[in-house]
């Protein structure tokens, strides 16, 4: 382990990971939450664990699926350490890679940004539906995980998520409702250009569950 840099693990506290409503038993009781922080950000370390677990449970439910065993979450410590380990641009906040690990900025710079709690929830929807949505293109990846991100979901939600991940993503006009291209997605030519594909994206992948597909279903 790099010297600095200490993780966190917890399967939860007992309100979270011990039911889910009524009694019933939570069927994502065992997976544990870890967390990889910077030094500077261990004391933020038990909050960041609380609120994975509680997103993890709640995306669990709302997509109806079990979450692997594992979840990591690693905050970087500097920009240039988030984009040597994903290979996304400066102005992105989080990815999470094929091995399913999510990757943030620092968390410092999350904080003053007021966008920590919909920027966990985003890559935790990527983390989930990663298998299911194996194969598919990216916009389908980008779409689902801006749609899900947010309570009871709908397409303006999902364009504010859009505005945290990436500033002002919600702004300008939805008239392009064409599909993006990956490269559109991962490999944009701008800030602005990634705004608008994300909201293409959020836009796609809301149209296919109006017209009565299933999250799965989507392609």
């Amino acid at each position: 382990m790099v010297s600095g840099v200490a993780t966190g693990t917890a399967s939860g506290s007992g309100a979270i990971d011990n039911a889910v409503g009524n009694g019933r038993a939570n069927p994502n009781a065992g997976t544990r939450v870890a967390v990889i922080l910077p030094q500077e950000s261990l004391p933020d370390e038990p909050k960041i664990v609380a609120l994975a677990t509680r997103v993890r449970d709640e995306l669990a439910r709302t997509l109806k699926i079990t979450a692997p065993p594992r979840v990591t979450l690693r905050f970087h410590p500097t920009i240039e350490s988030y984009q040597r380990a994903t290979g996304r641009q400066w102005f992105t906040a989080g990815a999470t890679t094929t091995d399913g690990e999510a990757h943030f900025i620092p968390l410092t710079l999350l904080k003053e940004r007021d966008i920590v709690d919909e920027t966990i929830r985003h890559e935790l929807v990527h983390v989930l539906t990663a298998s299911a949505l194996k194969g598919r293109p990216v916009w389908v990846h980008e779409g689902a995980a801006m749609y899900f991100s947010v309570p009871h979901a709908n397409l303006g939600q999902a364009e504010q998520v859009g505005q945290a991940i990436v500033p002002g993503a919600a702004s300008g006009s939805t008239s392009d409702a064409s599909c993006p291209a990956d490269s559109e997605l991962l490999h944009p030519a701008s800030r602005e250009a990634l705004r608008t594909a994300y909201r293409r994206a959020a836009a796609c992948f809301a149209g296919q569950l109006a017209a009565g597909r299933s999250w799965r279903e989507v392609r």
